[in-house]
């Protein structure tokens, strides 16, 4: 579709419109920022909180409640582990035992049977052991 001017102007007036419509087309991605950090929302004694995916630490099952520890805070309910395996889908979690999956970045040691995650000593099951080296690049 083309389009008209109707009312004479000078061109001048009609660059200077132009270079300001080009600014501010310009302008209006960049004001945005843009937040690729992946979130969940864990319903947690009737509130809701937002846990940052990549600041999970590790999650520990006890029969019928899952705990979420991340960098800030640990929070408690009932889930079971087999679901957080399904959500964590990426490979930055791996399952080192029964009971735990770990965010494999906050890996400090390993020793024995025990792997040391930003300070909390976990254990490693045997089954998990091999898939968890292979994972961490490790022998």
């Amino acid at each position: 579709m083309q389009q008209q001017l109707v009312k004479p102007f000078a061109f001048d007036r009609f660059l200077k419109a132009i270079n300001k419509a080009e600014k501010r087309s310009n302008k209006a991605p960049n004001t945005r920022v843009q937040d690729n950090t992946e979130t969940l929302f864990l319903n947690v004694d009737k509130t809701h909180h937002k846990i940052v995916v990549s600041d999970i630490l590790f999650i520990e099952s006890n029969r019928n409640y899952i705990t979420v520890v991340t960098k800030t805070q640990k929070l408690s309910y009932i889930e079971s582990l087999k679901n957080w395996k399904e959500k964590l889908a990426t490979t930055d979690f791996i399952q080192i035992h029964k009971s735990f999956i770990i965010n494999k970045n906050d890996v400090d040691k390993i020793a024995g049977n025990e792997i040391y995650v930003s300070g909390n000593r976990l254990p490693i099951g045997r089954t998990y052991k091999q898939e968890l080296l292979s994972k961490l690049k490790i022998g």
